[in-house]
């Protein structure tokens, strides 16, 4: 399965050769090559698609062959680094959508916002959104000052870490606010439009990009193979 398959018109594709792993460009349509959508629970638009593959014929190499594993973890900073974003934006919207709420609604005689327990909530998404973004906004700003090449080197680890920190702020901020809007956030229209579907997206968000376990450990194996390279005892 591929993200926006639907959509695609070409893909790019790492196939085992006599060389190792090359990426190869294949276009949408083509002979013996089909796509199927794939139904994704919470993203009814997503263009997710199964993609078949029978004796499809390959045209088009990108770059050398033997040196598919390489691009493609060079491209998996730029994926990871976009889905974190997306991610730390829709938990603010949960911090947004629960400030608004808070002030509106009461219970027992008071604005929800005067229950100590939900400014506690509140406070913890502030933390995470806002933590999260500075570490991002400084992400983005050596993305585009160090060299591509360097870049790819140096940043692999920390975007795979950032990305594994956003996903787990947007599950955090949708639990929250799913518990100051109560009942209100199990409806698809009214106060708790927005907030309906966040549950349901912060499973989608976990594994594209690569799942949370996944990166932690690639992470780890970065920092373990730089120390021993540095380490003196």
């Amino acid at each position: 399965m591929i993200t926006d398959g639907t959509y695609a018109d070409y893909f790019t594709l790492v196939a085992r050769d006599g060389k190792g792993l090359t990426m190869v460009l294949v276009e949408a349509g083509g002979e013996g090559f089909t796509t199927k959508k794939v139904k994704i629970q919470g993203n009814s638009v997503s263009g997710t698609a199964f993609l078949d593959f029978n004796n499809t014929p390959v045209k088009y190499l990108v770059g050398k062959r033997g040196d598919g594993f390489k691009m493609q973890m060079a491209a998996f900073n730029f994926e990871r680094w976009y889905v974190s974003v997306c991610m730390v934006r829709l938990a603010r919207v949960c911090l947004e959508e629960s400030i608004r709420y808070s002030v509106k609604r009461k219970t027992f005689g008071k604005e929800l916002h005067q229950h100590q327990a939900v400014r506690m909530r509140i406070a913890e998404m502030v933390r995470d959104v806002e933590s999260c973004q500075a570490w991002l906004d400084m992400l983005t700003f050596q993305m585009n000052a160090l060299d591509i090449k360097r870049a790819a080197i140096v940043l692999g680890d920390v975007l795979a870490s950032a990305k594994v920190q956003s996903s787990y702020v947007y599950e955090r901020c949708a639990r929250h606010c799913t518990h100051i809007f109560g009942g209100n956030s199990l409806q698809m229209d009214g106060p708790g439009g927005k907030i309906e579907p966040a549950l349901g997206q912060t499973k989608a968000y976990l594994i594209p990009a690569g799942a949370a376990d996944v990166l932690d450990d690639f992470t780890s194996r970065q920092i373990f193979r730089a120390a021993k390279a540095i380490a003196k005892l």
